[in-house]
């Protein structure tokens, strides 16, 4: 089991570059009362790399500097500024909240009912022109 510590850092490894830009993020977690497993905290290196939060020698960009000040995940944090660039940012925020709960269509057992809820989650995502489930929450939470 991990100490709260240990997943706030795991969550957002960016942090650590925050406090000190010159430690390294795995040596940081392993001096944690339950530090993570290596493969744990390389993968999340990768995904603040991939996110651009990280450059490829660990050092902490601009970017991430900014994602770091957010209580969110950088990929959603990341969401939501390309977002305020693109003027969406409301249906950005509905899928940043919709993240992190389950999904809202839930299908019936019934094999007519069935049919029944998935043409009306089809006619929510065609609101927007698309077919996608994030273009369907944002419809039917604007509806």
């Amino acid at each position: 089991m991990l100490s709260a510590f240990t997943c706030l850092f795991l969550l957002f490894p960016e942090q650590v570059k925050l406090i000190d830009p010159y430690c390294s993020i795995v040596e940081f977690l392993q001096m944690t009362l339950d530090p993570p497993v290596y493969e744990t905290i390389r993968n999340a290196i990768i995904v603040l790399q991939d996110v651009g939060a990280l450059t490829h020698d660990s050092m902490l960009t601009e970017l991430g500097e900014k994602l770091g000040a957010l209580p969110v995940h950088p990929s959603t944090g990341k969401m939501l500024f390309f977002a305020i660039l693109m003027n969406c940012l409301d249906p950005a925020l509905t899928l940043a909240c919709a993240a992190d709960y389950r999904d809202p269509f839930l299908l019936p057992m019934a094999p007519d009912e069935r049919k029944r809820a998935a043409a009306a989650k089809a006619e929510l995502a065609s609101l927007y022109g698309g077919h996608g489930d994030q273009l369907t929450v944002v419809a039917a939470f604007e509806c």
